[in-house]
């Protein structure tokens, strides 16, 4: 079971006292040799080393290539090359699927289309893919390259082409555009994206009776119910909240409501919220409470600038994720880690690292909180210097190697290990470079 690490009051142990390299250096005022003095590198070298036997298709040498591809902002073609014949190399095909589009996603975001549309070609599953690579061509302006890429395709792959055309179209004020390529996209979930999309598009331009045209022709319950009440949140049509309240008061409406739980009841809580009917909210939650928990009244008598003594511990928890950025979205609020996520960047932007340390030490699930402690090293590294980063290092490590899953604590570790590389740590350590290598040098350190 993963813990959190210890307070800051309680006493290190001589693991942590290893990590502790601001007081090492602190205390002794020897710089570089203090800082070997304290290396954590033997323990993280072993625990490495362990998590790899367990999970042996992953070397260290990919795992840096990985990470690289997906942080480093100055690849050159080669990089890319290199990166992708490392991926192409893994045996596991799930996870060679995984590292694959992770290349491809960021050559696309790079607009480098050529070599994307290459690796595209090792996928198994090529939809998200291509989408993503022509949401990027149309990003920059070659809407017509990424329509002639769809006609590279037959079937589902070219619906999936069109659908990113059309997604950056309508995103971006375009609905009328995106709207001439709707009739190409003739299959299953493609055309329905394409369609909310479409709706969507034509709402954020003001413009509900569109919207609700396109809603309406929409044949699932659930999905058209949605989008009639984002069309009623977002322009505050009275129509389209008309039209979804009369199936609501229908049998199958009520069971949807019933059934579907916290989403509907979240959606038709936004469009009380333009329309400011906060009496319809009360009884939402009298009838669902289910599908209008309490926190859910509370969020949105905050938002009307209304209180209630009824709601106010929920009201209170409203207010705090506010005053640290907190976003309130159509995730349920048990899934705190998402808004401790959200407060930390809040921090972030703010340069307030020691809130968004202690936010980032509340994170429940592993990986998560891992990826926010090794963000916060580099973050503060770059920032404040690296000295002023070494707890936020001590903070990933301790997470870093209380992760159940092999794979998880191999990547983990493998991150920090490059991370030292990164932020010029191995300066500092005589045999760092050894890490690269994967020699035993590194082992000498004292």
């Amino acid at each position: 079971m993963e813990t959190n690490p210890p307070p800051e009051n309680e006493r290190l142990d001589a693991t942590e006292r290893m990590l502790s390299f601001a007081e090492g250096v602190k205390d002794t005022g020897a710089g570089a040799k203090a800082a070997k003095a304290v290396s954590p590198l033997p323990e993280l070298r072993r625990l490495f080393a362990t998590a790899l036997t367990e999970f042996r298709s992953e070397p260290i040498r990919l795992q840096r290539r990985m990470l690289r591809i997906i942080s480093d902002a100055q690849m050159t073609a080669g990089d890319y090359q290199d990166a992708i014949a490392t991926a192409s190399a893994i045996e596991e095909p799930e996870h060679r699927e995984v590292q694959l589009r992770r290349i491809v996603a960021k050559l696309a975001d790079r607009c480098e289309f050529d070599l994307a549309l290459k690796t595209v070609g090792r996928l198994q599953d090529r939809d998200r893919s291509l989408c993503d690579i022509a949401y990027n061509m149309a990003k920059v302006g070659e809407v017509e390259r990424a329509y002639l890429l769809s006609e590279d395709w037959n079937g589902d792959i070219r619906d999936v082409v069109l659908a990113g055309i059309v997604s950056f179209l309508f995103d971006n004020g375009r609905a009328a555009e995106g709207s001439h390529y709707i009739p190409e996209i003739s299959r299953g979930s493609s055309r329905l994206n394409a369609l909310k999309d479409q709706a969507i598009g034509f709402a954020n331009e003001s413009k509900p009776d569109e919207a609700i045209r396109i809603a309406e022709s929409i044949e699932l319950d659930l999905d058209r119910l949605r989008l009639l009440l984002r069309i009623a949140a977002t322009t505050g049509s009275t129509e389209a909240l008309k039209r979804a309240e009369a199936y609501f008061a229908t049998p199958v409406g009520e069971m949807l409501l019933s059934s579907s739980g916290y989403y509907l009841g979240y959606d038709l809580t936004r469009a009380y919220i333009k329309s400011r009917s906060v009496d319809k909210i009360y009884i939402l939650h009298q009838k669902y409470p289910q599908a209008v928990p309490r926190y859910e009244v509370a969020h949105s008598l905050h938002e009307l600038g209304l209180r209630d003594e009824l709601f106010a511990v929920e009201y209170a928890e409203v207010e705090k994720y506010h005053a640290t950025g907190g976003i309130w979205d159509s995730d349920a609020p048990e899934d705190s880690d998402k808004y401790r996520s959200h407060a930390i960047r809040h921090c972030k932007r703010k340069a307030d690292y020691a809130t968004a340390r202690s936010l980032a030490r509340e994170i429940q699930s592993g990986q998560w909180r891992f990826s926010e402690q090794s963000s916060l090293f580099t973050e503060t590294a770059k920032e404040q210097g690296i000295e002023a980063a070494y707890p936020y290092f001590g903070d990933a490590f301790e997470t870093a190697k209380r992760l159940e899953h092999p794979r998880h604590r191999a990547d983990a570790l493998a991150e920090l290990i490059w991370l030292f590389g990164r932020h010029g740590l191995s300066k500092l350590f005589d045999g760092a470079d050894a890490w690269r290598t994967g020699t035993d040098k590194a082992d000498s350190v004292q």
